[in-house]
């Protein structure tokens, strides 16, 4: 995290609260992918006052900003990678690299 963002963006850009998502990169060393559990989510942060990192409370979220009058939505969709196989149900779509 320091090497990708906090030592690469001034301190300026990190002065704004910085939303996330996971990716499918992500996962690949988190053990989320495996389970419901979201404390067992590695990059989880439902802080969003902390400045000093992202704020991703969980793998789907909203935030509401009435202030804007806007709704921000993260959504994982790392579970639909497979969707183009139209052979697969829906409970058997999932991502594939669950090593944990």
């Amino acid at each position: 995290w320091d090497v990708k963002w906090r030592n690469i963006y001034p301190q300026q850009l990190r002065s704004v609260p910085w939303y996330s998502v996971y990716g499918n990169h992500d996962y690949h060393q988190d053990p989320c992918i495996c389970t419901n559990d979201e404390s067992q989510c590695a990059q989880v942060n439902a802080n969003a006052t902390a400045l000093d990192s992202f704020f991703m409370p969980g793998p789907n979220w909203n935030k509401d900003h009435p202030e804007l009058n806007l709704e921000v939505v993260g959504l994982d969709l790392n579970k639909f990678m497979e969707g183009w196989n139209r052979d697969l149900p829906l409970d058997e779509l999932h991502f594939n690299d669950c090593q944990w």
